[in-house]
């Protein structure tokens, strides 16, 4: 097994798991009890690594694994394209929420700034305005 975790980039705990959860075949085992993986159990994996560093969701990646095995590239091809669309369109959403906050941090960055910095000492009759600002106080529109 550390061959395989090795040559595809993937812990040995990471290769079992993707087993227990249907990702892999379980490969066979030697007389030793040791797990045997082919070549092609590597190249599976590779493919696997990289859906996963693509980010695309574990279903989704047991599902091509799968497809590596029983279907014809064709079939492949399509449902790779599909879930690539699928993972770009999620992306994109997760973009927009990412700006969303960063203009959102912004505001509260510069009205934090805008506040005078008080020395008195901290009590909760009493919080500081920076307090407020987190909480959705801020000024800026």
């Amino acid at each position: 097994m550390q061959e395989a975790a090795r040559a595809c980039g993937l812990s040995a705990d990471t290769i079992r798991y993707y087993e227990r959860v249907g990702v892999l075949p379980r490969a066979p085992r030697a007389p030793s009890g040791y797990r045997v993986y082919s070549q092609e159990h590597v190249e599976v994996l590779r493919f696997v690594r990289r859906l996963r560093d693509l980010g695309l969701p574990l279903d989704a990646i047991r599902q091509l694994a799968h497809l590596v095995h029983d279907a014809s590239c064709g079939a492949l091809r399509e449902e790779l394209l599909g879930r690539l669309h699928e993972a770009r369109a999620q992306l994109a959403i997760r973009r927009r929420e990412l700006e969303r906050m960063d203009e959102q941090l912004s505001l509260l960055e510069a009205d934090i700034r805008e506040l005078p910095p008080g020395e008195t000492r901290l009590r909760a009759s009493a919080p500081c305005p920076c307090l407020r600002a987190v909480e959705g106080g801020w000024a800026s529109p």
